[in-house]
């Protein structure tokens, strides 16, 4: 084989290593996809991802899954440490794949039925996976008297918490956070780089949120569930693509940042909304995927 050739092949390898959406056909071609397609990478704790593909369960299209792959090897074992040392809460919602040679993770929704499948099409391991149906049943049927108290005192707390107002304390079991200033930004956004021109428009409205978030546990912690905003018809919005970019200038977002103990950090986020939004709440969640939620008025 020639020389040339030889090198076409690993240039072609080395682009599907690096393609999602190549990535995602393989998966298909197992037999354990379909309606391949590319995607923005989703939020916390997989945002520093390059680039994203997401995919159907075949035939039901009743689960999802995604690809996600990372060139930057220190965000890439951000996210496979989070997953790891996180796994029964993150497996509460998703299946977790990785595959380190290629930097690759895979998500899928739990009850994904070619979880299997999945798995063997690329070669990867588990990070995070729910018990076996039969343990699920057994722990569904016989709750314990404390984890029914607990479900029925944290249900309780939520349908009759009373929003908290912009520069007021919430207070979770393991965090503390302050909505500093909400702002309409308006129907445009200016990057805030020299570096990216591209402007953000919307038919809707675009809102800048300034917070501060303290961890309370005696650990270091990522936010998952990043905050969001809720409007009066109940509809959650996250933060836009690429939001370091829409932030006021030298203002800092949250993406990957581990937060240490008992150290206040300052953040922004840009979250946009339709027009027929009103009554909007910011909506801040406790590290734990299944913890406490708290809304905070914003008087937008």
């Amino acid at each position: 084989m020639k020389l040339a050739h030889v090198l076409l092949l690993a240039m072609v390898a080395c682009s599907k290593r690096n393609d999602p959406v190549a990535l995602c056909r393989d998966i298909e071609k197992a037999g354990a996809a379909s309606a391949c397609a590319k995607s923005a990478v989703p939020g916390s704790p997989w945002q520093g991802a390059t680039s994203a593909a997401v995919f159907n369960e075949p035939g039901t299209n009743a689960h999802k899954g995604t690809v996600l792959v990372y060139s930057d090897e220190e965000k890439f074992r951000a996210a496979r440490k989070y997953a790891q040392e996180h796994g029964a809460t993150v497996a509460a919602k998703m299946r977790v794949y990785v595959r380190d040679d290629t930097r690759t993770i895979v998500t899928l929704d739990v009850g994904y039925a070619d979880a299997d499948r999945v798995e063997k099409a690329l070669d990867l391991i588990v990070l995070a996976a729910p018990p076996p149906p039969a343990q699920t049943a057994l722990a569904t049927a016989v709750p314990t008297a404390t984890a029914t108290a607990t479900a029925t005192a944290t249900a309780t707390a939520t349908a009759t918490e009373t929003p908290s107002l912009v520069g007021a304390m919430i207070t979770l079991a393991d965090s503390d956070w302050i909505v500093l200033e909400a702002r309409d930004a308006g129907k445009e956004l200016k990057s805030n780089s020299e570096f990216v021109d591209e402007k953000k428009e919307t038919s809707g409205r675009f809102i800048q949120v300034r917070y501060k978030v303290t961890n309370k546990t005696s650990k270091e912690q990522m936010i998952l569930d990043r905050p969001k905003i809720v409007d009066q018809k109940g509809r959650q919005f996250g933060p836009v693509d690429m939001e370091t970019f829409y932030v006021p200038k030298k203002g800092k977002t949250i993406g990957l940042d581990t937060l240490q103990p008992s150290l206040p950090k300052e953040y922004w986020t840009v979250i946009e909304v339709p027009a027929d939004s009103k009554s909007l709440a910011f909506r801040v969640h406790g590290f734990d995927l299944l913890g406490a939620t708290r809304d905070v008025e914003l008087g937008l």
